[in-house]
């Protein structure tokens, strides 16, 4: 039997109310819940930082938590969570932060990856239809210039130096709800970056989620430099006759089961006895820390073997992704053998917090890292550890498949000699 139409709406209306309600409730909830890890957060971190309000005062830490409770009601999980970010890098210690990656909302990358690139942010990724933006330079997102766009992403990033913007910062910029959090995206899972190409033509890509699909950068460089190459694997060497150059590529301060640190240091000894090595490079550019003491045996094959430690031979690459453990790999290697430092500033400060524990909030299961130890590298405050040689990456090193540590280098011994 059929009914009509009056009754069918009649009926919904009769519904109207209770689902309503219902939808209030579990609204309500969600928002509680979320009050409860922030006041968890609020409440527990400063107990348990070794020192949270070295950078701002108790009271600043208070009325930010304030803010955010009151604004929790109009907000999506995906922007409470960015609001959390900017809460924990307020504390202004690079150690302590939100992992975000992990948490309640999955990371959705846009199909293409940037790079910054001395001052510049260039496109370095992209799917295959949009092969054309391959290098382009990147001037805005969301419409919002990118000085704009920047500052904004640097006030959730949680850094002790602007080197650690610079190597961070990319990767939210990149992430959709991220983008629309900070005000760049026209929707959740879209944004539009405004780009100049090498012709001198702008253009804009309007971006969703990556379906997949991604393809490097053109067919250059033919042959890709050893800095970029192998990055997922913890540690690696290599001779290069042709050069005299011993170079291994340190991307993780942690013991590898597969090849234990020390049997991997035999084998490298090995092999720069049976070479002719006037150049050892120890690259931790892509290093972003673990644990310092890894690095020990090979501390030990340097000072036992003249084709390691000769004078003017030793150096160890660094930039701002190089944080933490490795940061202080490359001051022991600098202040303990001689090694020249070449590269760009490190992430990490010499002098700044560390030593990480984790936090779980209740509800979100988000976990936030926090530092329990001071560490005072060198004697003076110096935002990063810099280098002896300076050899930032630009464009054209990129491009070009070239190594800017490595010319520098040449550079230096042919000074030298």
């Amino acid at each position: 039997m059929l009914r009509s139409s009056s009754a069918v709406i009649a009926s919904l209306l009769l519904l109207a109310p209770p689902v309503a309600a219902a939808r209030g409730d579990a609204r309500e909830e969600r928002i509680e819940r979320w009050r409860a890890d922030l006041q968890q957060l609020a409440t527990e971190l400063p107990k348990l930082h070794l020192n949270l309000f070295f950078a701002q005062p108790r009271e600043e830490w208070e009325a930010k938590v304030a803010d955010l409770d009151a604004q929790l009601d109009g907000l999506a999980d995906h922007e409470i969570v960015v609001e959390l970010m900017r809460l924990v890098a307020s504390v202004g210690d690079g150690h302590t932060a939100v992992q975000w990656r992990n948490g309640p909302v999955a990371r959705q990358p846009f199909p293409i990856q940037v790079h910054p690139f001395a001052g510049e942010l260039r496109v370095v990724q992209a799917p295959r239809e949009l092969a054309w933006s391959l290098g382009a330079k990147v001037t805005a997102i969301g419409g919002k210039p990118l000085d704009e766009a920047w500052k904004r992403v640097a006030e959730i990033v949680p850094h002790d130096n602007e080197a650690a913007v610079v190597a961070n910062a990319p990767e939210h910029l990149e992430t959709t709800w991220i983008a629309h959090a900070l005000g760049l995206g026209h929707d959740r899972d879209h944004a539009t970056f405004t780009v100049v190409t090498d012709a001198g033509e702008a253009k804009e890509l309007d971006l969703g989620p990556d379906a997949g699909g991604q393809a490097k950068f053109g067919a250059e460089p033919k042959v890709e430099p050893l800095w970029r190459q192998r990055r997922g694997e913890p540690y690696w060497f290599t001779v290069v006759p042709e050069q005299k150059l011993l170079y291994l590529q340190y991307n993780r301060c942690a013991d590898d089961p597969k090849r234990p640190f020390a049997a991997f240091v035999d084998e490298l000894a090995k092999a720069a006895e049976g070479a002719t090595i006037e150049t050892f490079l120890i690259d931790l550019r892509h290093n972003g820390g673990g644990n310092s003491l890894v690095l020990q045996p090979l501390y030990r094959a340097i000072g036992a073997s003249k084709a390691l430690r000769g004078k003017g031979r030793l150096f160890a690459a660094i930039g701002e992704n190089t944080f933490s453990s490795a940061m202080i790999n490359a001051v022991e290697l600098k202040q303990g053998y001689g090694a020249l430092l070449v590269g760009g500033p490190t992430g990490g400060k010499p002098k700044s917090y560390g030593e990480i524990k984790f936090l779980e909030l209740a509800n979100s299961k988000l976990k936030v890292s926090y530092s329990t130890k001071l560490f005072a590298l060198l004697p003076d405050d110096a935002p990063s550890v810099l280098p002896d040689l300076a050899a930032p990456v630009t464009w054209a090193h990129w491009k070009e498949g070239r190594d800017p540590a490595l010319e520098a280098i040449a550079r230096f011994r042919a000074g030298a000699k």
